[in-house]
């Protein structure tokens, strides 16, 4: 299997939608070309790339973004989103892409879609979704098509699981604090509107300024749990505001307190990758993980890690 990792493209930045919503966007980055250097450097060898805008207009717009990409990376990408003409084929390719991803108008038009592949052999692909819908769920190959979605959707899972374990260099870099620090601080950046119109979520640490040596694995949970507390504060909670705290005495505590919309009773129960994975953290080192509604609104994470007695 070989990992694309995705850059979604939205007025030359690199965002994130929430469920295909252009009203709900995550900035991750005001470079996209810087972007697609890490991508690269960290061993991509190819790189999915959606422009939003062009999705959304019919056609292909944000080429500025697409050729610094192509330009910055040095490795082979592909491009999807609005190209329903052959001219529109034909204007990605010259933005240096590799391989143009077909959707809507290849669903809508099969025979075009057949007569693009003749023009331009070995550079036009077919969203799996699309093939999908086009042929029926219920026919052979839409059977097929469905089991190869299904399959590469428990590959992620699987990634994600391996990945689950691997220790972050950064606290290697700079120490767990300092990462904490870092990645609240790139988050709340994000989370800010570019127009200023939203100045996102305000993240304020109560973390002690040194630490004892933590045992890796400790280390490692405590980072994780945090990161993704904060996370699902900037991309579901609507809060304005979150507070950090982190703190030792017999074990090493840490709490998550946002003034956001607040988790209903069923989200609690089952949760999604990110509750269950922080419960999970925990319990494997001993400890515990609580995720409620917190008394004045908002939602409350609350982590307690055993330390063995020669760090306390």
């Amino acid at each position: 299997m070989q990992i694309y990792p995705a850059i979604d493209l939205r007025g030359g930045k690199c965002v994130r939608l929430r469920q295909g919503d252009y009203s709900q966007e995550t900035i991750f980055g005001d470079d996209p070309a810087a972007v697609a250097r890490h991508w690269a450097a960290a061993g991509a060898t190819y790189l999915h790339l959606v422009d939003l805008d062009g999705a959304r207009e019919g056609r292909p717009v944000n080429g500025d973004s697409v050729r610094r990409i192509v330009a910055a990376a040095r490795v082979r990408c592909q491009l999807g989103g609005g190209l329903r003409e052959g001219g529109h084929l034909e204007t990605a390719l010259s933005w240096g892409v590799t391989r143009v991803i077909l959707g809507t108008r290849a669903l809508q038009d099969p025979e075009w879609c057949v007569s693009m592949c003749r023009r331009f052999p070995g550079k036009v692909a077919l969203g799996i979704d699309a093939s999908q819908r086009s042929v029926g769920s219920d026919t052979a190959t839409g059977v097929l098509l469905g089991r190869l979605r299904d399959e590469l959707q428990a590959a992620i899972v699987e990634i994600r699981r391996l990945a689950h374990g691997l220790r972050p260099p950064v606290l290697d870099r700079i120490g767990l604090v300092p990462a904490i620090r870092e990645y609240a601080g790139a988050l709340a950046s994000r989370s800010a509107r570019s127009d200023g119109s939203d100045d996102g979520t305000t993240i304020v640490l109560e973390v002690p300024t040194v630490l004892p040596k933590l045992p890796a694995s400790v280390d490692v949970a405590a980072y994780r749990i945090i990161c993704e507390a904060l996370t699902n504060v900037t991309r579901h909670a609507s809060a304005r505001s979150c507070a950090v705290r982190l703190w030792i005495d017999d074990d090493l505590h840490i709490e998550v307190v946002d003034d956001g919309i607040g988790i209903d009773a069923p989200s609690l129960t089952d949760g999604g990758v990110g509750l269950s994975s922080m419960r999970e953290r925990a319990a494997e080192l001993g400890g515990e993980c609580l995720v409620e509604a917190d008394r004045e609104g908002g939602t409350r994470v609350f982590a307690t890690l055993p330390l063995p007695k020669e760090v306390v």
